[in-house]
């Protein structure tokens, strides 16, 4: 499979801005389906992860995390079906370089 088009990139990285910008009370349907549509890509191809990494998705993912995961209903809801043990038992242990 191809990479997906930057048109295509672009428009899920602006779900994650806006999911960043967003207040606590907002839906997070726009986080859910960038990070689906990006997952969905990575591993249909190495070449989408080169092609959103080139992009700065990683940037777009940190900075809409903790937005997300700040709010009890969005986090509710959040894309993560269960927590992953290896990351700890708090959102707030999931930092990189940290965990249970």
């Amino acid at each position: 499979m191809a990479s997906p088009s930057t048109a295509a990139i672009r428009t899920d990285l602006s779900r994650l801005h806006a999911a960043a910008s967003a207040t606590a009370h907002s839906d997070a349907s726009a986080f859910r389906t960038a990070v689906r549509n990006i997952v969905a890509a990575c591993r249909a191809s190495s070449l989408a992860l080169a092609a959103y990494c080139r992009e700065g998705v990683l940037g777009h993912l940190a900075a809409a995390m903790p937005q997300v995961c700040a709010s009890p209903h969005t986090m509710r809801l959040s894309c993560l079906p269960h927590p992953f043990p290896a990351l700890g038992s708090t959102p707030e242990s999931w930092a990189f370089g940290e965990g249970g």
